[in-house]
């Protein structure tokens, strides 16, 4: 699968997540999930990582699915634990809005863990976004994707210098400012540095940033048929609107 198929792809999973039920929604995670295990181009560069951030996603669904159904107190209880009880109204609300979250959290973890940025550059040019507004974009991607990274390394650094980065959770909390003061410095400089670099390669003279091959602006049939899926999604609401009308 090309950059161009996994964006139309993308495009029709967002589409879902807002426009289909949430059932419809938790399927789609799960095939999501399966064609990334049997489809090469949709595989991560870097599984570990997408895993761990999959399993953080679905940790916040389920902490989200059960306080809406400990504070959204409609329908009948389906489970108490002490003095909390869980709501289905609750719970169904938890539901929609954490599947909705989780898919369109995981269209872009396989978009992003599975395509190289140059790539991604280069068919975004070819389909005529403008050069600034791309490169911004994916220098922004870029900066995030190292984030985790950068604070494990100013963390280490700190806690070798005897920073109290550990302990209890005040000493945490006042440890907070330790690492964010030289994490926006770093960013800040890595930003002018990559800025004088985008200068010197004639970045603010619209030059494009393609590869040397190029890229085809025709569609494939695989992409054509993720935009239609997309239409469909789209349309959804609209027939099940349709439906109720006698």
């Amino acid at each position: 699968m090309g950059v161009r198929e996994k964006l139309a792809f993308t495009l029709f999973l967002i589409v879902g997540a807002v426009a289909l039920p949430w059932q419809a929604s938790a399927g789609l995670v799960v095939a999501t999930l399966a064609g990334r295990s049997l489809v090469a181009g949709l595989r991560p560069i870097t599984p570990s990582r997408f895993w761990r951030a999959f399993l953080v996603l679905s940790l916040l669904v389920a902490v989200m699915t059960s306080l809406n159904g400990i504070l959204i107190r409609l329908g009948s209880p389906i489970a108490e634990f002490g003095p909390l009880t869980l709501y289905s109204g609750g719970v169904e609300f938890g539901l929609v809005t954490g599947f909705r979250l989780l898919l369109i959290a995981t269209s872009f973890l396989v978009l992003f863990g599975s395509t190289k940025i140059a790539q991604l550059a280069d068919i975004l040019n070819t389909m005529g976004l403008p050069t600034p507004v791309t490169t911004t974009m994916l220098l922004a991607v870029h900066f995030l994707d190292h984030l985790p990274e950068r604070i494990r390394q100013i963390f280490i650094a700190q806690e070798s210098r005897g920073a109290p980065v550990r302990g209890h959770f005040l000493s945490r909390v006042r440890s907070f400012l330790l690492l964010l003061k030289p994490l926006v410095l770093s960013s800040m400089v890595e930003s002018v540095e990559r800025g004088t670099a985008l200068e010197l390669r004639g970045f603010h003279s619209g030059v494009a940033l393609r590869s040397a091959g190029g890229a085809s602006r025709r569609l494939s049939v695989l992409t054509l048929v993720f935009l239609a899926l997309t239409l469909l999604a789209a349309l959804y609401p609209v027939i099940a609107w349709l439906r109720i009308l006698p």
